[in-house]
C-alpha cells in the first residue's frame, strides 16, 4: 500500500499509414488478416516510481489542474521537457552541507525503530523547485538520498521518453 505512480507512452497506428512499425504488430498476431484489423494502438510502461512524493507533486501541480484522483492524465513532450529541467537543477543540490536526522524506520520487538540519516542543512532553493509532499502512504518528505534517487530514475525515464519517435503520447497515473 502507497503511492505508486506511472508513465505510460501510447501510439496509434494504422495500415493505412507508412511505418515499419505497422508490418511488425500486424505480425504478432498472424490469426487477424490485416484487412480485419485496420488500426491499433500499443501501449508501454517507460517509466515506475514508488513514494516520489515531489514527482507526484509536481505531476499534480503541473499536468493535473491540481487534482489528485488516481486519474491517468495526458502529458506533453514539453511537460517531460521541463520536469527533466527541474529535476536538473535540483540535483545540483545534491553535495550541499548535510545534517543527521533521525526517521522512524518501522518496530522490533514491540519498540519504534530509528535509523540517523543524513538530510539537506539548507533547503529552501529545493522546496521551492520541486517541494515534496505528504500523504496517505506518499513516503518521506525528507531531502535526502531517496529524493535525489527519485530525480536520477525520473531523468532517466523522462530520457527514454524523448528518444522515442514522433507520434507517442504520454500517459501518467498514480494510485494510493
Amino acid at each position: 500500500m502507497g503511492l505508486d505512480m506511472s508513465l505510460s507512452a501510447k501510439k496509434y497506428i494504422s495500415k493505412y499509414t507508412n511505418e515499419k512499425l505497422n508490418d511488425k504488430i500486424w505480425k504478432m498476431f498472424p490469426e487477424i488478416e490485416q484487412g480485419e484489423m485496420s488500426s491499433a494502438t500499443i501501449g508501454l510502461s517507460v517509466g515506475y516510481w514508488r513514494k516520489a512524493n515531489a514527482i507526484h507533486k509536481w505531476f499534480v501541480d503541473n499536468v493535473q489542474d491540481g487534482r489528485d484522483e488516481c486519474q491517468t492524465t495526458y502529458v506533453s513532450k514539453e511537460n517531460l521537457e521541463k520536469l527533466k529541467e527541474i529535476c536538473e537543477k535540483v540535483l545540483e543540490f545534491k553535495n550541499g552541507k548535510t545534517k543527521k536526522q533521525k526517521i522512524k524506520t518501522g518496530h522490533a520487538n514491540g519498540k519504534e525503530t530509528f535509523e540517523e540519516i543524513d538530510v539537506l542543512a539548507d533547503t529552501k532553493e529545493i522546496e521551492e523547485l520541486l517541494p515534496t509532499t505528504s500523504g496517505f502512504f506518499f513516503g518521506a518528505t525528507n531531502y535526502d538520498e531517496y529524493y535525489f534517487n527519485d530525480l536520477e530514475l525520473t531523468i532517466e525515464i523522462i530520457d527514454k521518453c524523448l528518444k522515442l519517435s514522433e507520434n507517442w503520447d504520454f500517459e501518467y497515473h498514480s494510485s494510493w
